[in-house]
């Protein structure tokens, strides 16, 4: 195996921990915040497909700007909708928090080639 917990991996990089994070690189692991989106829609973090839909065209009728909401908080609401229903994203939300969204890790092709080679090469985002 190439990337193999305990340091394995190429000579000169880092092997996994059991997380799919470097092993070596950083310190200890922060917590990350990975609640926020699901506040903001008043969900849980187990809902479905369909719960996350419903509760932003919920929020979407109290909040939108031209009902009287706040932009910004409409903004917000917006972009986790954004997030929660695309799986990728959500799956890297969860496990990472919304700093792994705004690293690059959020576009078209997250997960792939690219954040890999990304992470070898210690950027955060695309050059």
């Amino acid at each position: 195996m190439f990337f193999g917990g305990g340091g394995g991996g190429f000579p000169g990089f880092p092997g996994f921990d059991s997380d799919d994070m470097p092993i070596g690189r950083g310190g200890p692991k922060k917590d990350v915040d990975n609640k926020r989106f699901y506040e903001l829609l008043g969900i849980a973090k187990d809902a479905s497909s369909i719960e996350i839909k419903k509760a932003y065209h919920k929020k979407a009728l109290t909040d939108h700007p031209d009902k009287g909401g706040d932009p910004d908080i409409f903004k917000e609401i917006t972009h986790a909708y954004e997030i929660l229903r695309d799986e990728e994203k959500r799956k890297m939300y969860d496990k990472y928090g919304e700093d792994a969204l705004k690293e690059g890790g959020g576009g078209a092709h997250a997960g792939g080639m690219g954040d890999i080679f990304d992470m070898f090469m210690g950027g955060g985002g695309r050059r």
